[in-house]
């Protein structure tokens, strides 16, 4: 049970986490700000206000920009806290995730990954361990996320967000989501992995960070992996396609619908409208974390190890990338 919650750093993010902390019951929160001009903000859910994360607190969560992810989670470890969830993405290195790692009490940490709670994924996860269930298994597995960057923030100039950023954003750090789950379904990398980058400046927005990354890996079992990742496209499109000799599978998250298709051509298709609420998504991780605190089983979410392996890929990716465009970079302006 989460009796004590903080929360560092009170931006959108940070302002959502406290609201749904709220929902689901918990009653002393407290906000840790970051920024002046955040104490007052009605979005805080009432919190009480601190300087400092509070000692012992049953959950503390970490949403501030990527650069300071590292500093505060150890900071929250130090003070006691019972579990300490990090937004994403970890951190911009495994470099940086080495100070956690070498952490006594690395295994209270877990890593915020809302999609890995959508029920739409986690039935067409599902579907594809029943395709994977007879053989043979050598999927085709195309990944997409695409969107229009200004449309993010529409009250704020994308060119200062930390999506824009050296370091911190990019669309493989900014969209580690599709990796991760890419992770979790199929398995890590088992050779080689393939990446085209957008250059520096990016060709639309003008970013110095990539806007676009196509990435591509085989999976342990013979599976083909990938990936479309970009700021740059309208509408917005996210979605999951299986195809396989056993029959496919895909998932469309904003439709919120999985669609299986059997190897006679029968198809089948699933509604599931809660996933388009993102507070309930997000409650149901933080029901998750309060399980864990109770003993109960960890439901999915993403920890330590597994959250490194994510930053890991956008790190090869990044390599293999930046080799190929040519001298489109110089040394000094590679994010």
């Amino acid at each position: 049970m989460i009796n004590t919650a903080a929360v560092r750093g009170t931006g959108s993010i940070g302002s959502r986490h406290l609201r749904v902390l709220r929902s689901i019951g918990v009653v002393d929160l407290v906000a840790v700000p970051v920024r002046d001009g955040r104490s007052s903000s009605p979005e805080l859910a009432g919190a009480r206000i601190a300087d400092a994360v509070p000692q012992g607190a049953d959950l503390v969560v970490v949403a501030t920009d990527t650069a300071r992810h590292i500093q505060d989670a150890i900071e929250a470890l130090d003070a006691g806290a019972g579990l300490v969830l990090v937004e994403k993405p970890l951190a911009r290195s495994t470099a940086e995730v080495e100070a956690l790692e070498a952490h006594p009490r690395r295994d209270r940490v877990r890593v915020c990954a809302p999609l890995r709670f959508h029920e739409g994924l986690r039935a067409a996860r599902a579907a594809v361990g029943r395709l994977s269930g007879t053989e043979p298994f050598a999927a085709s597995v195309r990944i997409v996320s695409q969107s229009w960057l200004p449309h993010w923030r529409p009250d704020r100039d994308y060119r200062e967000s930390y999506s824009a950023r050296q370091g911190e954003g990019g669309v493989l750090l900014d969209l580690v989501h599709e990796i991760d789950y890419a992770l979790w379904t199929f398995g890590h990398p088992s050779g080689p992995l393939g990446a085209t980058l957008s250059p520096v400046p990016s060709p639309v927005l003008g970013l110095m960070v990539e806007e676009a990354a196509d990435l591509t890996w085989e999976s342990a079992d013979g599976s083909q992996v990938s990936m479309r990742l970009d700021y740059v496209t309208r509408p917005i499109a996210r979605s999951m396609h299986v195809t396989s000799p056993n029959g496919s599978v895909r998932w469309d998250a904003i439709a919120s619908r999985v669609e299986t298709v059997t190897v006679d051509g029968e198809v089948r298709s699933t509604d599931y409208p809660d996933d388009l609420d993102r507070d309930a998504v997000l409650a149901r991780q933080a029901r998750a974390l309060s399980g864990v605190l109770e003993g109960r089983s960890e439901d999915g979410l993403l920890d330590l190890a597994t959250a490194r392996l994510a930053v890991e890929v956008t790190e090869r990716a990044r390599a293999v990338g930046w080799r190929k465009l040519d001298g489109s970079y110089r040394h000094s302006e590679r994010p």
